[in-house]
């Protein structure tokens, strides 16, 4: 038997009312109207509740937030060009004005965070503790061999 004929046997795949498939398209587009009215619905009081509450600038203590700021910005570009690597944390803070808004410390810690998230593998501090195992590449196979 063909699969033509398994086909047309099959109760599923009897005649179909074609007056059914249209009110199914009737109530799809309906759903697809409906939902668009919410989405713009959503969109307007988002907009809304943006100019009365803006986005904060500053954290809690009152220090300029990092994420979306200048400063942010420049420091990606200076570590792509490897001025990280030329320069103490407090040295590359002193070449840009936006810099100095960060404390020392805070800076620093961005540095190091930039740092981690260039690497391949990222290790976190303490990942792998004397005592704990390490993870040693074998030189002959491309297998991780742990001890």
């Amino acid at each position: 038997m063909t699969n033509g004929q398994q086909h047309s046997l099959s109760v599923s795949m009897g005649p179909f009312d074609q007056q059914l498939y249209r009110g199914r398209i009737d109530r799809l587009q309906g759903q697809v109207k409906r939902f668009k009215d919410y989405a713009k619905m959503d969109f307007e009081a988002l907009a809304h509740d943006r100019l009365l509450y803006p986005q904060k600038t500053q954290n809690s203590k009152g220090e300029p937030l990092w994420k979306g700021s200048e400063a942010a910005k420049w420091l990606e570009i200076d570590m792509k060009d490897g001025l990280h690597l030329m320069k103490s944390p407090q040295e590359l803070r002193e070449t840009r004005e936006c810099y100095k808004q960060f404390s020392k410390k805070r800076f620093s810690k961005r540095i190091d965070q930039l740092k981690q998230k260039a690497k391949k593998f990222g290790k976190t501090p303490g990942q792998f503790k004397k005592g704990r195992g390490e993870v040693k590449v074998a030189q002959t196979l491309d297998v991780a061999v742990v001890r």
